[in-house]
């Protein structure tokens, strides 16, 4: 699975450098300079796959489970200029300080209703896992509302690593385990 995981990082870096433009170019050769070291291996009954990027500093791969489509996760990296100034144990800190969860809940309050933000921690990356239901969003194509869902997400000083993972409402209690597994097996780039 490791090996599926690191051809599908190659296809998706293949898809972004080929995105067209010399702007896009530039920010996706950035963008795969900085996901240098990103990888997943999906747990047991996960395949793994390219995903589109959501933008040109990004790269992304969609987990689904084999047996249950409507089970999956998108885990991403995506590049944040400006963030290599900062030493992982800023990052860390900052996700301890009061409040930090008004950070995270923010940060995806305009698709998903929250419900609950706690702490994460992952490799030596303090971040955060955001439990919430997606809200309607009809200008999205694809989206779906009312999926329960697990975000993970931890900062480093290349950029923000997210596993966001969803499963129909009858499902999603009996593989909230299996998400934080795929969150688990993520390589973060550093």
């Amino acid at each position: 699975m490791a090996r599926a995981a690191g051809s599908a990082l190659t296809a998706v870096t293949i898809m972004l450098v080929s995105a067209g433009g010399a702007a896009a170019q530039g920010a996706a050769e950035r963008a795969g300079e900085a996901a240098s070291g990103f990888a997943v291996a999906p747990p047991a009954g996960y395949l793994a796959k390219p995903d589109a990027p959501m933008s040109p500093l990004e790269v992304a791969i969609s987990i689904a489970r084999a047996d249950e489509p409507d089970t999956q996760c998108r885990v991403s990296f995506e590049a944040i200029p400006g963030f290599s100034q900062y030493s992982q144990g800023e990052l860390n800190r900052e996700a301890d300080r009061p409040n930090f969860d008004a950070f995270y809940r923010d940060s995806v309050g305009a698709f998903y209703t929250v419900g609950t933000v706690a702490h994460f921690d992952h490799a030596g990356i303090r971040g955060a896992v955001i439990d919430a239901v997606s809200r309607a969003r009809p200008a999205t194509p694809g989206w779906r509302d009312g999926l329960p869902t697990r975000i993970f997400m931890l900062y480093t000083p290349k950029g923000l690593t997210k596993a966001t993972c969803s499963a129909s409402p009858a499902a999603f209690e009996a593989r909230r385990g299996e998400f934080e597994a795929v969150a688990r097996a993520v390589t973060v780039p550093r």
